[in-house]
């Protein structure tokens, strides 16, 4: 699926989105958020732990950083 903007993207990612009283109930995705914010900082740690802080060619970590990212978001576009 090719999207064109964020409103396009936002519209995808409300059909998508599965929680109790979608669009009145922000508090699901906000700890949505929150852990995915988490899981971004401790890839980023791991960077400067193991890469002294610079991001390698390691297609693992690009891939699941790129990942986490993208679901947080999915997250936040859900309940803007």
């Amino acid at each position: 699926m090719k999207l064109k903007d964020f409103d396009s993207y936002q519209k995808a990612c409300r059909k998508t989105a599965v929680y109790p009283k979608i669009g009145k109930n922000f508090v699901y995705p906000v700890f949505g958020l929150v852990g995915e914010t988490g899981e971004v900082a401790e890839k980023i740690k791991k960077i400067f732990r193991d890469d002294k802080g610079r991001l390698t060619k390691d297609r693992k970590l690009q891939r699941n950083l790129g990942m986490s990212c993208g679901t947080w978001l999915n997250f936040q576009r859900s309940w803007v």
